[in-house]
């Protein structure tokens, strides 16, 4: 398999690191090298005799914000520049049997802002006005493309992360962006994660490698734009904990509303990882569980995936 023992340890050290109370929140986390679009990390629990239930790969939630990256990329594609403006303002949309009020985290708008601005401080307005303006569908047909390989369902929500994903299909689509918009599948598996490395059969001892296939799914450019927009997030935004000293960094926050899912979602050019916490049997509001503090991206999740890149 593609999986290095080593890194796989490290997931392990950084999520105990930072989770330190078993009766707290779990985490699972998954890394892929986007150059070959092998899968070199998998953490999706602690125990498997028990339980079996991978958190990593069967845990399908709420992305929540870690998910508008796939709204700009679905932007991009239809021709709209970072820099298109938006007011940043309590929006109530059309969504066809009913009428979507969204608002900002805490009540607080920045005004008239550019999407890329928007990106780096999360504004659920502006992202929710760009989803009726690109419209669910073609936001479900960009994430498919990335690598995202859960059922979607065109809702207008799915710009905010309302529609569930599970980890391994979001670092997934963030390696397609790192590798400046070629997702990477394997040629005996097609559009599937890459783990399988190689097959070899017992009898014949024919060896059948299980080669990486490019398929350029955003141009480069627009790629290139959406790291950029990304680097920002860790510089200047919502994933500051997420910086990795002397080392850029791209990535995206998530935390949905009741705070039961947090997510941070980022890349260097060598190792795209998503890291998620929550409570796994249950969609339980993690209100204080971050010193006293509410869980959210920027957070444990962020911190949890600095501690691992730091390999």
């Amino acid at each position: 398999t593609t999986i290095d023992l080593d890194l796989q340890r490290q997931a392990r050290t950084a999520i105990e690191k930072i989770l330190k109370d078993p009766a707290g929140p779990a985490a699972a986390l998954v890394a892929i090298d986007p150059r070959t679009g092998a899968v070199k990390a998998m953490f999706g629990g602690t125990n498997f005799r028990r339980s079996q239930f991978n958190l990593a790969t069967q845990a399908e939630r709420q992305p929540g914000s870690s998910f508008k990256p796939i709204v700009l990329a679905t932007a991009l594609r239809q021709g709209i520049s970072p820099i298109t403006q938006l007011e940043s303002k309590p929006v109530d949309i059309d969504a066809g049997d009913r009428v979507w009020h969204v608002t900002n985290y805490e009540d607080a708008y920045l005004g008239r802002i550019d999407l890329a601005t928007a990106m780096v401080h999360s504004d659920n307005a502006v992202y929710a006005q760009l989803t009726k303006i690109v419209g669910p569908r073609a936001i479900v047909d960009t994430a498919h493309r990335l690598g995202i390989r859960s059922e979607l369902a065109p809702y207008f929500s799915i710009g905010l992360g309302a529609v569930a994903v599970n980890p391994l299909d979001m670092t997934r689509a963030y390696a397609t962006i790192a590798n400046r918009g070629a997702r990477v599948d394997g040629s005996l598996i097609g559009d599937r994660p890459l783990v399988v490395q190689k097959v070899e059969y017992a009898r014949t001892r024919k060896v059948q490698e299980n080669t990486p296939v490019a398929h350029q799914v955003l141009t480069s450019g627009e790629a290139d734009l959406l790291t950029s927009i990304l680097e920002r997030v860790v510089t200047q935004g919502t994933g500051r904990r997420a910086a990795l000293p002397g080392r850029a960094a791209a990535g995206k926050t998530g935390t949905t509303d009741n705070y039961g899912d947090a997510w941070f979602v980022g890349y260097t050019p060598q190792l795209v990882t998503a890291v998620w916490v929550g409570y796994p049997n249950q969609l339980k509001p993690m209100e204080t569980e971050f010193g006293g503090e509410p869980v959210a991206g920027g957070t444990l999740p962020a911190e949890i995936w600095s501690q691992f890149m730091r390999w």
